[in-house]
């Protein structure tokens, strides 16, 4: 056999190996990886399996009716014994007198059924033969014709193997050879194939430098021309930023001349919207004036009426005027008399002195008439907000307030309310008090007396800095007076009914109560 060296040895040791035939199941070591058959270790496949069962088909017949014969041995052994122990029992029962106690079992017919079904399958000598029951002890024909037949087949499967493995070896050789000369030629053209390309990378180089010179020129003039152009561009945009200067400078001035103009001219529409506010007010507070003194001029010339009577009828009318007018009965025929359970003036205590007509005494008794309004009182109060912020207006509930409603600058409104009642302004939010004066400012809150008729949010309101939380405020405060539910500050809850019209609200047929 033709035998190489190095890596051609190894080569042809592989070829030699993939043609080489698989080695028979019985002879081949299974658990080791060494020698001649390594190639079958973790490279066998089904088609290889296949064709090595069909090759030895024979011996593989032969260990199969060996194992078979075996069994079946084992098999006649077991059924004899079972057979045996059945009939036993069952004769032992039948001749004792206990048959009726088991089932009814024809030993004698089972019993000759299955040992004929036994001997059936043939008996096992020492020898790998089969022999028959009725022969003589000797091998039959067929058993010879077999063994004749599995010879001749031994006998031929060796022959094919060896004229096998001689065809393999030789086309191993030519397969090494036909290797070595296509090697041989690849390297002759890699050869060639480096020559071509080292031949190409000096032409490449050359075609590079003159490419590298080329660039160089043209990014030199490239350069000087974007030198140029910027320049250019920085003295457009040089210019460009001079003039949009003077252009927002000129809008700056005239923004601010449109704003100082807008301002004088809000600031005359607030003094005027103030002016006729102040003058609607003032003719609303004389009006008032007029309809209290009327009132009274009209309280004092029937109290004079009264008196009158009572100094005519002493003993009818004593001590009556210092009960009370609704008390006090009426005269028949007085058209200009007051209901005192409607007017609230008629409640007042006046003596019989407060009989001046002058104009000053009248007004006083109007402001006494005011002050003595018990506490509960239904009034109205106009709510005015002269500060130049926005502002809501909020009832003092004790807790976190009512909404009421909410004022621009100059605006007002009239609220019915009761005596007794608080109100707080604030800005966008509950907790942005709003206050007015110097330093931290005093809360802007409006507390309902007697003679309020008006509310005023003076010109210097402000937002108050800082988070201005009144539950906190009241919760430390009710701590701080040792108060279970609220403090000297809180609202006292009224039992005079609420109506919608604190609320900015029209009344529907139902009333609220102060929470």
């Amino acid at each position: 056999m033709w035998q190489a060296s190095g890596q051609d040895a190894w080569q042809g040791q592989r070829a030699f190996n993939e043609l080489r035939p698989a080695p028979r199941p019985r002879m081949r070591p299974r658990t080791t990886s060494s020698g001649w058959h390594a190639r079958s270790v973790g490279a066998r496949s089904d088609e290889k399996r296949k064709r090595n069962f069909d090759s030895l088909l024979p011996v593989n017949k032969e260990c199969v009716n060996r194992h078979r014969a075996k069994s079946l041995a084992r098999l006649r052994c077991v059924l004899l014994g079972m057979v045996g122990i059945v009939g036993f029992i069952s004769l032992s029962a039948h001749f004792t007198g206990y048959g009726h106690m088991l089932p009814w079992l024809p030993a004698v017919e089972l019993g000759s059924f299955i040992s004929g079904a036994a001997y059936m399958g043939g008996n096992k000598t020492k020898s790998n033969e089969y022999v028959f029951p009725r022969d003589d002890g000797g091998i039959d024909e067929a058993a010879a014709t077999q063994m004749d037949r599995m010879e001749e087949e031994a006998r031929r499967l060796a022959q094919r193997e060896a004229e096998e493995v001689a065809n393999w070896e030789r086309r191993a050789h030519e397969q090494i050879e036909r290797e070595m000369e296509a090697r041989r030629r690849a390297e002759e053209e890699e050869r060639h194939r480096l020559e071509e390309l080292d031949r190409q990378r000096h032409l490449e180089a050359q075609e590079r430098q003159r490419l590298e010179v080329l660039e160089r020129l043209h990014a030199e003039e490239e350069q000087r021309r974007l030198e140029e152009e910027r320049r250019l561009q920085e003295d457009q945009e040089r210019l460009r930023l001079e003039h949009l200067e003077e252009m927002r400078r000129l809008e700056h001035a005239e923004r601010r001349r449109l704003e100082e103009l807008e301002r004088l001219h809000n600031q005359e529409v607030e003094r005027q919207q103030r002016e006729e506010i102040a003058r609607l007010n003032r003719q609303e507070h004389e009006q008032r004036q007029r309809e209290e003194i009327e009132r009274h001029r009209q309280l004092l010339a029937l109290d004079e009426h009264h008196r009158r009577l009572a100094q005519q009828e002493p003993t009818q009318h004593e001590g009556l005027e210092r009960i009370g007018f609704d008390h006090v009965p009426q005269p028949v025929g007085t058209e200009h008399a007051a209901n005192p359970a409607e007017d609230f003036s008629a409640q007042t205590m006046l003596t019989p002195t407060e009989t001046l007509e002058t104009t000053d005494h009248l007004n006083k008794m109007a402001e006494t008439s005011r002050q003595q309004l018990p506490y509960g009182h239904p009034l109205d109060v106009n709510f005015i907000n002269m500060s130049p912020v926005q502002a809501d207006l909020y009832f003092d509930d004790g807790r976190f307030g009512v909404f009421v409603n909410s004022f621009n600058s100059g605006e007002s409104m009239e609220l019915g309310t009761f005596v007794g009642h608080r109100f707080f302004w604030t800005s966008k939010d509950i907790r942005d008090q709003l206050v007015a004066g110097a330093g931290e400012g005093v809360p802007m809150e409006a507390i309902i007396t007697g003679n309020t008729f008006e509310a005023v949010l003076p010109m210097d309101t402000r937002p108050r800095e800082g988070c201005f939380d009144r539950y906190k405020v009241r919760r430390l405060a009710a701590r701080s007076s040792n108060a279970s539910n609220a403090s000297d500050r809180d609202v006292a809850n009224p039992v005079y009914p609420l109506s919608l019209s604190l609320l900015g609200m029209p009344r529907r047929g139902r009333t609220w109560r102060v929470p």
